[in-house]
């Protein structure tokens, strides 16, 4: 399980956004506080195809932006060349 605050999304290997409107579904970003603006000091999550990307997708979801999630899946070492996230299983809303 990795806990944090939904910051961003719309990853690529060199840079994120923070702010909508956003364009992806599949990827979110993770920070330590809902204020985290550096792509560097986030996780990145991606979202399956499947109940977690519905509920918690920004394209569809903006008002998860800085909302607390706990997500269950395999830590990896680069995932759009930051640490993330990946084969998630589980999210839970806080």
């Amino acid at each position: 399980w990795v806990s944090g605050y939904v910051v961003g999304g719309d990853l690529t290997s060199s840079s994120a956004s923070f702010e909508g409107p956003f364009t992806s579904r599949t990827n979110v970003l993770l920070g330590s506080r809902s204020s985290t603006s550096d792509k560097d000091a986030c996780i990145a999550v991606q979202l399956p195809s499947n109940e977690v990307r519905e509920m918690v997708n920004l394209v569809d979801n903006p008002g998860v932006l800085g909302k607390k999630v706990c997500f269950k899946g395999d830590i990896v070492e680069s995932y759009f060349g930051i640490t993330g996230l990946k084969n998630v299983t589980e999210c839970r809303l806080l």
